[in-house]
């Protein structure tokens, strides 16, 4: 049975030894950069989904004038496809990999910045993505988490969530069903359902786009404000250590809100 994973700590834990703190910026670059190839791939499978479903539609309506020009334009519209389908495999795999390292670190940061009694370790915001059915909740509830943390480490319990991630989990449920949804109509022989297998296709790759670029506004935010306290907590050379937590002071809460957008 699945139980719940806290992170005990006897005492803050807060450092400014890089050896402990990460830098999440560097490994946002990489999720900045593996996105934005992986937003570039949806672009290229919209464009392929688009002319498919200009095929569908000209064969329904019997604009071929001959066998032999349908032949030729559904052999292109299938190399075409099976070329983007292995781009967005690679690009798609590649990004979300960076994306789970991403996720550790920013979990890992905020228990060095200290925050406390966390429900969600580093390597279970992570794994949470891979359990059946729980996977639907529990990584947003990690994400919350951290981002809270992120925000006021000393102080993060009762803080509210932020609004663009739930977005950017609604987008994430609402492609994961548009996509189950267009490869059940895609097994059908019948031309009209598949017409609307390709529609919902296309739907399911705007939605991915929205969802990554959410995902790269969330994790600007949440680096920005590890960074924030990180800065805030080492006024001494790195190495010198904090050994209690320095709470959210109310002026430094109204800068931090300008990063909540």
């Amino acid at each position: 049975m699945l139980r719940r994973e806290n992170v005990q700590q006897t005492k803050p834990v807060i450092s400014c030894d890089p050896d402990r703190f990460k830098d999440p910026r560097k490994l946002g670059l990489m999720l900045k950069m593996s996105a934005g190839l992986f937003i570039l791939v949806c672009l290229f499978a919209i464009s392929t989904d688009w002319s498919e479903l200009t095929l569908l539609k000209n064969i329904q309506l019997e604009n071929f004038e001959t066998r032999e020009e349908l032949e030729i334009a559904a052999e292109n519209n299938d190399m075409a496809q099976i070329k983007v389908a292995l781009g967005y495999l690679a690009a798609g795999v590649t990004t979300f990999i960076v994306f789970l390292f991403w996720i550790y670190r920013v979990k890992y940061n905020v228990i060095q910045l200290g925050a406390q009694d966390l429900e969600f370790t580093p390597g279970w915001s992570v794994g949470w993505f891979f359990v059946p059915v729980l996977f639907l909740w529990k990584p947003y509830q990690a994400m919350q988490e951290t981002f809270k943390a992120s925000r006021n480490p000393g102080n993060w319990k009762g803080r509210p969530g932020s609004i663009l991630i739930g977005c950017w989990w609604a987008c994430w449920i609402l492609g994961i069903v548009l996509w189950k949804v267009s490869n059940g109509l895609g097994n059908s022989n019948d031309l009209s359902i598949l017409i609307r297998s390709t529609q919902v296709s296309i739907a399911a790759e705007v939605c991915t786009i929205i969802e990554y670029i959410l995902t790269l506004m969330v994790a600007t935010q949440i680096e920005s404000m590890q960074m924030y306290h990180f800065k805030q907590i080492c006024n001494a050379p790195p190495g010198s250590g904090i050994t209690q937590p320095r709470e959210v002071a109310p002026e430094q809460e109204s800068v931090l809100s300008i990063l909540n957008v």
